[in-house]
């Protein structure tokens, strides 16, 4: 178990020592003098892993029982995967209360480049396991800071298909201080990293269908954030931009498209849409709460 720490300051590092004193054949510590940031951190971690296979769990998230020897057994039994994810759980951290599954029902059970281009981050980062051979020779792209997993699960594509385990095998934390909460600010700072990303997938040879397709997808995400706090111009500047030539709107984006000039009856059906739809989908899938 190889674990980074990046020179936080909340006690993690003490914490990690100990258990590395006490389990020294077992825990791997790397503890970096000032921070890195995530990229450099996650590449230093990669560069001590001797494994065949590489499994990820990222600091605020959780594994099940069981997690480990699922994914090594699909990994052993297929040769042709590259990578293999499951679903997460996501929840509250103050609560403890399921928000939803982070991977939707229907997601598909296996991807090629092209596939996972189109999707995007649709399965989990910490609930990936993958065949080490499938890393760049080069080392990571130091270019994408804080949406690394996207790029890195084209890397993983170009050299097998990548699968999905329909079955809730880890737990992913939602709170005031993770990635995941970043606000919409944050979200247009990020959107030159997930434009780079797509622009590396022509390099890798995907087409310009499902390029477009990609940027598509980018935009009227981002426009959705935006429409949810209010900012309208940001949500009919960027919903303007997510429709592309060749590109086929799934129905809601083509509602939103269409209502792009009455952001406000836009917000109205989305509130409706999650409270009535969303929502109650989440509770049917999940009725106990775990």
């Amino acid at each position: 178990m190889v674990v980074g720490d990046d020179a936080s300051t909340d006690g993690t590092a003490t914490i990690l020592a100990e258990y590395a004193r006490r389990y020294p054949d077992i825990i791997v510590p790397i503890f970096q003098p000032q921070n890195v940031g995530a990229a450099k951190n996650w590449q230093t971690v990669l560069d001590q892993c001797a494994g065949e296979y590489i499994a990820h769990v990222d600091g605020d998230d959780l594994m099940r029982p069981g997690k480990l020897q699922r994914q090594a057994d699909l990994l052993d039994a297929n040769s042709g995967i590259a990578a293999c994810f499951h679903n997460m759980r996501v929840f509250d951290s103050a609560t403890n209360r399921t928000l939803y599954h982070f991977t939707p029902p229907g997601a598909p059970s296996e991807v090629d480049l092209e596939g996972i281009v189109r999707l995007g981050t649709i399965y989990c980062h910490s609930s990936k396991m993958y065949r080490k051979s499938t890393l760049p020779r080069e080392g990571l792209d130091q270019r994408t800071q804080h949406i690394m997993d996207w790029l890195v699960h084209m890397e993983n594509a170009r050299h097998g298909s990548l699968a999905y385990i329909d079955e809730v095998l880890g737990e992913y934390r939602k709170h005031e201080g993770a990635l995941s909460m970043v606000n919409v600010q944050t979200a247009v700072r990020l959107l030159d990293e997930q434009l780079y990303t797509i622009n590396r997938a022509t390099a890798f040879g995907v087409s310009a269908q499902v390029t477009n397709a990609a940027e598509s997808r980018v935009y009227y995400n981002l426009a959705l954030k935006q429409l949810r706090i209010g900012d309208y111009a940001g949500f009919r500047h960027n919903i303007e931009l997510s429709k592309r030539k060749d590109v086929r709107l799934t129905p809601a984006h083509a509602i939103a498209f269409s209502l792009r000039r009455w952001p406000s009856a836009a917000s109205a059906l989305a509130k409706l849409y999650e409270r009535f739809v969303v929502r109650p989908r989440v509770d049917a899938t999940n009725p106990r709460g775990d």
